[in-house]
């Protein structure tokens, strides 16, 4: 909607951005009226139209709402997916029964996704139907130097709603809102995207006083891009279709590394001598080296882009909420996290993640990371992930997610200290190929029975780490959390240290301190 781009020392601010949900709704709520033989098909009605106003209609996805909350994401919740960028043509097929009454079929020959049948959903249940996803973004910032965005709402948008890339460096975002309009609040989402996504930058960032609520996917992503290549050449590594986020920001000069796909490192950094563009019907770039590249020890190398950092950033007193998916995602470094509020996101709240999947690749690893001073609430309830925690720390290779992970300490140098951890839903943290992690001074308490009660609730996991500490930290003592403290794995890892934590007496409790 609007573009930001190549700016130096300019201000935006004072606008709010929304759209015309009078005639192109971009989610709806509905509920189950019935489900066919087999979840061949099921019948929804849409709870705020007595006439939908598009019969149109696109259904991208579906998702289960959690009626506490009224947001995605709840315990056992069900799903259907068909599609989320609108090119691949894989929304449901559909047939209206009356103005307000749609029938959506199931299709076992999606090629996107396999969680689309309806066996499981159950008459009545309240779902959020996405009619739009990753379609177009609110605010495109790249390429600018000292920009400051003050005091804008994005009410709604088809997509995400601020995206950056590019040689974006030292901005901020200052009581900037991703949240539903006073005027429209029984609406169900706001971006049906990320709230912030930034997919390459320079660095210097700050995030402060602003609400990021019931977005379609991650409130905030702060990444660069990476990819996967393979040697076709002495000199020249091809990037198939299926990564190639990164090969649109790569320049003739650029600085690359190599890693092998396991992320240890190559010992090979270089420049671009020569991009090859692919022709036409065809996605895969050839970036052409300096000098000859290194024979790959497994199926090919991870390629970074040093023209790249997204490091050095401030999150500092916002608000993240009911939104799809992640609170935030950072790989990078020199990251604060600090006196920000995290409530019923449906995954984890806090992830350090690298990796590269089908779809996406992700990240250069992370370091320097303080985790301070923050409230989680509610966290995770559809138990994503190894122990279904707040925090995540853990790489994927391959996939997204994965079973195959690491040795090599893609995560080095993280403090999590004096955080509140409120009837979060599974671990309060899950440490994998990381170094020097310090966990102190931390308080967890539960109130919250879920259906199913995990032994890991409000413990901590660790594996393929080395450095890993756990002190001063409280537990308020709850039958909820069956085993306080740390689970971790003997074989593969290393100084490993607990000490002076302590369970303290709930109130209804008859334990002694």
């Amino acid at each position: 909607m609007i573009s930001i781009n190549n700016c130096r020392r300019v201000l935006f601010k004072n606008f709010n951005v929304d759209w015309n949900w009078d005639k192109d709704p971009l989610a709806s709520l509905v509920k189950v009226k019935q489900v066919g033989k087999s979840g061949s098909y099921a019948d929804f009605i849409f709870l705020h139209y007595h006439a939908f106003p598009r019969k149109n209609i696109r259904v991208a996805d579906i998702h289960q709402i959690d009626q506490d909350s009224m947001s995605v994401g709840c315990e056992d919740g069900k799903k259907a997916s068909f599609e989320v960028f609108p090119s691949r043509d894989l929304s449901a097929k559909v047939k209206w029964l009356s103005d307000n009454l749609l029938r959506v079929y199931s299709d076992p020959y999606n090629r996107y996704t396999s969680h689309n049948n309806f066996r499981d959903f159950k008459e009545g249940t309240l779902y959020l139907m996405r009619h739009y996803g990753y379609d177009m973004c609110s605010l495109m910032v790249q390429n600018n130097e000292h920009v400051t965005l003050l005091d804008i709402n994005i009410y709604s948008c088809p997509g995400k709603a601020i995206w950056a890339q590019r040689d974006q460096k030292h901005w901020q975002l200052l009581n900037v809102n991703v949240k539903k309009p006073p005027y429209a609040m029984e609406r169900p989402i706001t971006s049906t995207a990320d709230g912030f996504h930034v997919a390459q930058s320079q660095g210097y960032l700050k995030i402060e006083g602003c609400e990021f609520g019931f977005c379609g996917d991650d409130c905030i992503n702060v990444h660069d891009s990476s990819a996967f290549g393979i040697k076709t050449g002495p000199r020249t590594l091809t990037i198939p279709k299926l990564t190639i986020s990164a090969a649109l920001g790569i320049h003739i000069g650029d600085q690359i590394e190599l890693r092998n796909d396991d992320f240890s490192p190559a010992f090979f950094t270089a420049e671009i001598s020569e991009i090859k563009y692919p022709p036409a019907g065809s996605r895969k770039y050839s970036l052409v080296f300096e000098k000859n590249l290194p024979e790959p020890k497994g199926s090919g190398f991870v390629v970074f882009n040093h023209r790249y950092g997204s490091s050095n950033i401030i999150i500092r007193n916002n608000f993240f909420h009911d939104n799809r998916a992640r609170g935030i995602l950072l790989m990078s470094n020199n990251i604060t996290v600090e006196n920000n509020r995290f409530f019923h996101t449906e995954r984890a709240a806090v992830m350090l993640v690298t990796g590269y999947a089908k779809f996406w690749a992700e990240g250069y690893g992370a370091s320097n990371i303080i985790i301070r001073n923050n409230n989680f609430s509610r966290i995770n309830p559809i138990a994503d992930r190894e122990m279904a925690p707040a925090i995540y720390i853990s790489p994927f290779i391959g996939t997204d997610p994965s079973t195959q992970k690491t040795k090599f300490p893609l995560f080095n140098d993280i403090l999590i200290e004096s955080n509140i951890f409120h009837n979060c839903m599974g671990g309060i943290a899950y440490i994998c190929s990381a170094k020097n992690v310090i966990f102190c001074c931390n308080t967890i308490t539960n109130t919250i029975k879920r259906k199913i009660n995990f032994l890991y609730r409000g413990a901590l996991g660790t594996e393929l780490s080395s450095g890993v500490y756990l002190t001063k930290n409280k537990w308020i003592e709850s039958p909820l959390v069956p085993n306080p403290g740390l689970f971790y794995d003997p074989n593969t890892s290393t100084d490993v240290y607990c000490w002076e934590n302590q369970i303290k007496c709930g109130k209804n409790s008859d334990c002694k301190p």
